[in-house]
């Protein structure tokens, strides 16, 4: 649920960023620049309570992919920008609070490609 809320967020954000969003890994036949999103074991645990407005929280890591680096680190900062702080409507969920845990880069072995990977923190109802 998580990943379609991200996929949905980021493609009314960073259409002109990027020639594609995957809400799974990169796929062999892919666009550049692109972003892909990895559910890093999103644990949407509750928080509070158990009621259906309780807090909620997952992680999930999104790679912004370039031939180059800095096309890849550019992409990444505004992905950043448009996620760190929002509050409101997040796709299916309602976001309270999205803070960034680790920012990585470098090339992707298999590829060849750079990327830079970001995980994510988002505490939703």
């Amino acid at each position: 649920m998580i990943l379609t809320s991200f996929y949905k967020f980021l493609s009314t954000r960073t259409p002109a960023l990027c020639s594609a969003i995957y809400p799974d890994p990169l796929p062999q036949q892919h666009a550049l620049p692109a972003i892909s999103l990895e559910d890093d074991g999103a644990r949407e645990e509750l928080l509070l309570d158990s009621s259906p407005q309780s807090l909620k929280e997952a992680l999930v890591t999104v790679l912004c992919w370039s031939e180059s680096i800095l096309t890849a680190d550019a992409l990444a900062t505004r992905v950043h920008d448009a996620l760190v702080g929002y509050i409101g409507p997040f796709g299916d969920v309602e976001a309270r609070q999205i803070s960034q845990e680790t920012r990585t880069r470098g090339p992707e072995n298999e590829t060849g490609l750079n990327s830079i990977a970001i995980q994510f923190n988002i505490h939703f109802i």
